[in-house]
């Protein structure tokens, strides 16, 4: 009893903080009738992702194979590895996915992960304050209220991916601290496996800052200790990381191996050397101010629109503890943190070296909420210490905040044009300097009038987001099912154009694959790159994919087109009406060729002409594999079963063809033609062909993600590692 009255008493103003904002929110939601929405990729991908991914763990449970290969993944895609980055090592799905067999609604279960992970990350800052020696409560409730709801806190809401990983962050440099304490390791394990599952991505840049987090540690040891410990701190420390990798490796090597194949690595040093000049504005003003307008109807003045990676800096912590942090950095004992502090800056500074902190891709500022967790640790630290702070610091970065506005008005951003973002950075400085004169007055009031703020701050984001979020859900699940069921093929695609249904367009592609359409469509940054090649001919770039062309489509063995009317066909094929689905029409495709089928040519990939070409001719990708010289015939392919990570059918042919299946041309499929086991060919731009000998053909299809089994072998070693630290520790 006397320890729940302690913590009650610990984290009480904590908890009261961050519920009065979730209070807010739903009141605020209540009255306005707006849906929980607040980043624009929830509903889009997220939540899409998540039903998607516990439809694979119910299939699981059931004794249909492993949760790995997903059929609606855009063209059929390896979920458990690409997925990583989203959904597949979510710790939280462990309460989840139970809680969907009462809560259909996957929508509520992820408004319920975001709840917890805010009061989560709030305890877990404070907890690790703590144990960094900190004494003054308020000091440290601030700090964690800020780290939850602030800057990059509060944009987390919503992108679960980032926010589970924010949440436990804290934890991580808790166990390095207590590593520093009682020499203990194996929490810096546990947690940097936890992490790694959380989010892989966002792990990378983790893991440059924790060393050099580390070095810091060590520079703050006297010369002569230093010396004596530092290469056996570095040795345990990385022991210690390499054991808590190797825990996760079952689901981190077949992560790895799929993002290897993604476009986006290897774009270091793409754009130049620097940031345009507006980008720079906004840093400097961005610990002041909250990320608004971002997503909205206003032109921005400060970024140039490049998928969210030149604009997401929201480093945003207030003036109290910002000012503070420079302060902190700035005492000649704390000469490492100011190397440190340098380094970041550099790296902020440079698109190259920004690059290499995203992993070696694009130039992005995606890595800051490591810049929210340390500003807050140190300019916490020097708050704790009661020192008096030098008001020449403030009005130093003053000038820069006024400096910084007439720099934009001279560069032509005029005032009536851009009169939103005028108004925001004047309200952010005038509050700014309110809370500045306060905290000089009294501290502990400056300090609470903070947390106040970035409630109010994020409950005015929360408006905006909310403001420009739109989606209709327009088509009875249970109705698609129904036909579905009913049609004499186990296995086809539809198309729909969502969005000329739905007011959200691009990215919306994803709709169709939550209605289980097997759809030509999807906005994910992780999808198989296999079928690079195809995404091209038809003029599609990155992860924004639509595949529109008719002949395309049905190369894919689209048999359902979704229209409003009959006008909105194409014209290359003959159809039939079906049925209804709500106020939209079902067309059959009278030229449906199945799906899988042999064909009356073949020719390499590098002579097509035109799209029209797939009607007739299956295309081999790699120009060193020997066309068959015989009599080739159109035969199609007949599918007897499909499972959730397999597919069986036969084929009778006359002569050598190659049978083409269109489905990516993963790496996991293990293919085997009447019992033998055959390598599939890459055709049509990186989809499954087989060489075939006349006569009759059975073929199983069965997939495991790349990397699974040797990455469930290493993860048993890690764990056994993991086990034996534990002991030798306790003994």
């Amino acid at each position: 009893m006397n320890k729940i009255k302690r913590f009650i008493k610990e984290y009480l103003y904590l908890f009261l903080g961050i519920s009065i904002f979730y209070g807010l929110v739903f009141i605020y939601l209540l009255i306005t009738r707006k849906p929980f929405i607040l980043c624009n990729d929830q509903l889009f991908q997220y939540d899409i992702f998540y039903r998607e991914w516990f439809r694979l763990i119910g299939e699981f449970l059931s004794g249909n194979g492993l949760p790995m290969y997903s059929w609606n993944l855009y063209l059929g895609g390896d979920f458990y590895s690409s997925m990583t980055y989203y959904c597949t090592g979510d710790i939280f799905v462990i309460l989840l996915f139970p809680l969907s067999l009462i809560i259909r609604n996957v929508k509520y279960l992820l408004i319920l992960e975001s709840v917890a992970c805010t009061y989560l990350s709030a305890v877990f800052f404070y907890m690790f304050l703590k144990k960094r020696g900190l004494k003054n409560r308020t000091v440290i409730t601030v700090a964690a209220l800020i780290y939850a709801l602030g800057g990059w806190g509060f944009s987390f809401i919503g992108n679960y991916m980032f926010h589970r990983f924010y949440t436990f962050l804290p934890l991580l440099f808790l166990g390095i601290e207590l590593y520093y304490q009682n020499n203990k390791t194996y929490i810096v394990s546990l947690l940097v496996a936890i992490l790694f599952m959380q989010n892989f991505y966002m792990m990378y840049p983790t893991s440059i800052f924790m060393f050099m987090y580390c070095l810091c540690k060590e520079f703050n040891f006297a010369k002569e200790e230093r010396q004596k410990r530092f290469f056996k701190d570095v040795g345990k420390l990385l022991l210690a990381y390499i054991i808590g990798a190797c825990i996760t490796a079952v689901i981190l090597i077949p992560a790895f191996l799929s993002v290897l194949s993604n476009s986006r690595v290897g774009e270091i040093g793409e754009g130049g050397l620097c940031w345009q000049a507006t980008t720079y504005i906004h840093l400097l003003l961005s610990p002041i101010s909250s990320p608004f307008p971002t997503f909205t109807i206003y032109n921005d003045i400060y970024f140039l629109y490049d998928g969210g990676h030149g604009f997401w800096f929201f480093i945003y912590i207030g003036i109290v503890y910002f000012i503070s942090a420079i302060s902190y950095i700035l005492h000649k004992k704390n000469r490492p943190h100011l190397i440190l502090s340098i380094c970041l800056l550099a790296i902020m500074i440079f698109k190259p070296l920004s690059s290499v902190m995203h992993g070696f891709s694009e130039a992005s500022f995606r890595w800051l909420f490591l810049v929210v967790l340390y500003l807050l640790t140190i300019g916490s630290e020097e708050l704790d210490s009661e020192k008096v702070i030098s008001n020449k610091i403030f009005y130093v970065y003053m000038v820069i905040v006024f400096v910084s506005i007439i720099v934009l008005i001279v560069m032509g951003f005029n005032v009536v044009e851009h009169k939103e973002h005028y108004i925001a950075i004047a309200i952010y400085t005038f509050a700014s300097v309110f809370l500045w004169l306060c905290f000089t007055k009294n501290r502990k009031i400056g300090l609470i009038l903070s947390a106040c703020e970035i409630i109010c701050l994020s409950l005015i984001n929360i408006h905006f987001y909310n403001v420009y979020g739109r989606t209709y859900d327009r088509i009875n699940k249970n109705d698609v099912a129904y036909y579905a069921n009913i049609d004499e093929d186990l296995i086809y695609r539809y198309y729909i154009s969502w969005e000329d249904i739905t007011p959200t367009a691009l990215l919306d592609l994803n709709k169709p694959m939550d209605y289980g359409f097997m759809s030509s469509k999807t906005y994910n940054s992780m999808y198989d790159n296999v079928t690079n090649k195809f995404n091209y001919l038809n003029d599609n770039y990155r992860h924004f994919i639509d595949i529109t062309n008719p002949y395309s489509l049905n190369m894919l063995g689209t048999k359902y087109w979704i229209v409003y009317n009959e006008s909105y066909l194409p014209n290359e094929f003959d159809f039939e009406y079906v049925y209804n689905l709500s106020d939209l029409k079902v067309y059959k495709n009278l030229n449906y060729k199945g799906f899988g089928y042999t064909q009356s040519k073949i020719n390499y990939l590098d002579n097509i002409n035109n799209l029209k070409d797939f009607e007739d001719t299956v295309f081999i990708d790699d120009n060193s594999i020997a066309i068959p010289q015989s009599n080739k015939e159109y035969t199609k392919f007949n599918v007897i079963e499909k499972g959730n990570n397999s597919l069986k059918g036969n084929i009778t042919i006359s002569d050598k063809n190659i049978l083409f299946i269109p489905i990516p041309n993963n790496a996991g499929w293990k293919v085997l033609v009447n019992g033998q086991i055959v390598n599939t060919i890459s055709v049509n731009g990186g989809f499954i062909g087989l060489e075939l000998n006349s006569g009759y053909n059975e073929i199983e299809m069965y997939f495991i993600s790349p990397g699974f089994k040797a990455g469930a072998i290493i993860s048993a070693f890690g764990l056994l590692f993991f086990v034996f630290t534990i002991k030798k520790k306790t003994n």
